[in-house]
């Protein structure tokens, strides 16, 4: 169980590096939500860990 969570925040990580680096708008709430806007889309990442 330790290692599916190691596992999927380490890809949450590399895929909020990838959006920041390619948005140049990103903005944290204090919930940890991450918001990122590209052009006319916009993602709303949300950490699993929270849930859990």
């Amino acid at each position: 169980m330790e290692t599916a969570l190691k596992s999927h925040l380490g890809q949450t990580k590399t895929e909020r590096n990838q959006a920041a680096k390619e948005t140049p708008s990103e903005s944290v709430n204090s919930d940890g939500v991450l918001l990122f806007e590209k052009g006319y889309k916009r993602f709303l990442v949300i950490p699993r860990s929270a849930d859990t």
